[in-house]
């Protein structure tokens, strides 16, 4: 791909650092000296050592003089962060259909490598078949689109995922899971998990009833850091399977209906004298009447919430976080991109914390 990008281009040479037949260390190295062939200094330059300035003790009251007022204002009695940002929790997800995806061993199995790539079964890659998708097709009379209509030419592996129930995993109302699409339930998760292995308790809170007495609300963040606390929602492909799913469901309905209305009116035109025909149009008729009823199909008023990015301030609303909260969207380098934007807020001070929750699937 980068030789197709700079092809023609004289100034321009490309260095593999991961090649994959000659291996990472020996490309690597090469990479190296192709760099100092090409002139770039091993090491940085040394700046020049700087010598201390003296200051006379008479240039003291001029200098205090001259300088400008020094202005008051209000703070909180934070300072300024000037240290490094770190990390200190966080929570993994990973495929595998025969596997929990929040597993307790999901960090030692990243480390050791575990694959967790599999093949897809028959009936999915069936399905893909049905999408009609086409692919480009390469020869010496040209490129083509052909559409893929073999089993074997569809994808074969990917990861996918495992058993994943938030409600009783994580304590997640069966109210608020209807209103979010699988990527929102992951980062949910996944964002309780960091806060757990980050040492951050959620306590719960208590709310008052009318006779002043104290009930059980829900699980929240301590008050001391709910306003300190942002929220950050990375995802490449949030809501689309709710909106996939709703779209899928209209068809549906609108094709059961119309079939409906069609044997309805054949069926007044049919002598009384068909009885099997009648029949066969009477059951017909049920038939789709009662796939009509076990659709019940209705626009739900929870769709907007459910195709929009909103997994941030959901999240936010489930733990109690006050502080900023905001999606991001980079595709594959979403989360990455998130970490960057975390630190920024932590350095300009509008939070103290940042809870990343990230998920797709």
């Amino acid at each position: 791909l980068a030789t197709d990008i700079l092809k023609g281009r004289e100034d321009a040479a490309m260095l593999s650092t991961n090649h994959p037949r000659k291996g990472g260390l020996v490309s690597f190295n090469e990479a190296l000296c192709a760099l100092l062939a090409a002139g770039l200094p091993a090491a940085p330059a040394q700046s020049a050592p700087v010598e201390p300035a003296l200051i006379s003790p008479e240039m003291i009251p001029v200098t205090l003089q001259s300088s400008p007022a020094v202005s008051t204002s209000i703070s909180d009695g934070r300072l300024p962060l000037t240290g490094s940002v770190v990390i200190s929790g966080a929570g993994l997800g990973l495929p595998g259909r025969n596997t929990h995806v929040f597993s307790d061993d999901n960090v030692n199995s990243l480390l050791h490598g575990d694959n967790r790539i599999e093949p897809f079964e028959e009936s999915v890659r069936q399905v893909m078949l049905q999408k009609r998708v086409t692919r480009l097709v390469k020869s010496d009379a040209g490129a083509v689109m052909q559409v893929i209509d073999d089993p074997e030419l569809t994808v074969k592996l990917a990861g996918q995922t495992g058993a994943f129930d938030p409600a009783e995993e994580f304590g997640i109302p069966a109210d608020r899971l209807e209103a979010t699409d699988i990527a929102t339930q992951l980062a949910i998760a996944a964002g309780i998990e960091a806060l757990r292995d980050a040492g951050i308790p959620l306590v719960m809170a208590y709310k008052k009833t009318s006779t002043g007495s104290l009930l059980p609300d829900r699980w929240r963040l301590p008050p001391a850091l709910a306003d300190e606390t942002g929220v950050i929602f990375a995802s490449a492909f949030p809501g689309l399977d709710r909106m996939a799913n709703e779209a899928e469901s209209y068809s549906q309905y609108l094709s059961l209906t119309k079939q409906l209305e069609q044997l309805l009116s054949l069926r007044s035109l049919v002598p009384t004298d068909q009885a099997s025909l009648t029949s066969e149009l009477d059951w017909r008729i049920t038939s789709l009447e009662s796939q009509l009823t076990e659709l019940n199909y209705n626009f739900d008023r929870r769709f907007v919430f459910r195709v929009l990015a909103m997994g941030h301030s959901q999240f936010a609303e489930h733990i109690g976080a006050r502080g900023p909260n905001t999606h991001v969207n980079a595709a594959c380098a979403s989360t990455t991109h998130a970490v960057s934007v975390a630190e920024d807020w932590i350095r300009a001070g509008r939070a103290r914390r940042v809870v990343i929750v990230s998920g797709d699937d």
